[in-house]
């Protein structure tokens, strides 16, 4: 593992998030669109479920742009940030299970054909390889993990 894999990691992750963003805003500019073509009806009770329902997904859409600006800035964060001997956040891991990126839960991205995990230091593995270093073993949901090497 090289540093250049890590920043790859990092730009995949940080694409991930642009789409996601842009995405959002499309979605709250057409549901503002919604609303501003829809202000009067003479439905009554269905209008007014009409616009409490494009009123839940305009919510729900600025919880999720504000948990993807989240994971943005911590990403960025991140770029700068050297190489570690410890795990911990914004470390590059192989081991036994794979290669796993901590930082922000992502799912996987693929990098140089190699399929990487990206997770919180919260989650379940990230917690149980929290501090540890090269030559390291653990026990993890019965499976011995050993970490290979910690970038």
């Amino acid at each position: 593992m090289n540093n250049s894999l890590k920043s790859e990691v990092i730009q995949a992750c940080l694409q991930i998030l642009h789409a996601r963003i842009a995405e959002l805003e499309e979605t709250e500019r057409s549901a503002k669109e919604s609303a501003a073509g829809d202000t009067k009806s003479s439905a009554g009770d269905k209008h007014e479920t009409a616009r409490e329902l494009l009123q839940q997904e305009r919510d729900m859409a600025g919880r999720r742009m504000q948990e993807a600006l989240r994971q943005k800035t911590e990403l960025e964060r991140i770029q700068g940030a050297s190489r570690f001997t410890q795990i911990q956040t914004g470390a590059l891991v192989d081991c036994s299970l794979g290669t796993f990126f901590f930082s922000t839960a992502l799912g996987f991205v693929s990098v140089e054909e190699k399929k990487i995990a990206v997770v919180s230091m919260a989650s379940p593995v990230g917690l149980a390889l929290k501090g540890k270093s090269a030559g390291d073993s653990i026990s993890f949901q019965g499976k011995e993990i050993r970490v290979n090497a910690v970038m």
